[in-house]
């Protein structure tokens, strides 16, 4: 006779650890990757990144730098999940889709010299 496992309970959805879970999944959806391609790449099981995404499990530091950098982020992104109703979530969000754009502020700042 099988016995079932418990079903995982999910974090608060106002959580830390359910909002980074989101950002990831976000992310993940931008670059068009499954599950299983950000878990290969970032060295973690598959079912392990869906478990954060879903808020059903809080990574440690290790696994979220792991899986920012197979996404290409820095582990502090993906702690920038109010992208949408706060002013500075939204711009730190502009700038990591435009880095271009970063880097001539960068320059023009530079020469100015401030």
């Amino acid at each position: 006779m099988s016995r079932a496992r418990p079903c995982r309970s999910q974090y608060a959805e106002d959580s830390l650890v359910f909002n980074v879970g989101m950002r990831i999944r976000k992310l993940r959806m931008e670059r068009g990757e499954s599950l299983r391609v950000l878990g290969a790449r970032a060295q973690v099981h598959p079912f392990h990144v869906m478990a954060i995404e879903l808020g059903q499990l809080a990574a440690n530091a290790k696994t979220l730098r792991a899986i920012a950098l197979a996404l290409g982020v820095e582990p502090l992104d993906l702690l920038n999940y109010d992208t949408e109703e706060s002013d500075l979530g939204h711009l730190v969000e502009w700038m990591r889709k435009h880095p271009e754009s970063v880097l001539k502020i960068k320059q023009r700042v530079a020469s100015a010299g401030v």
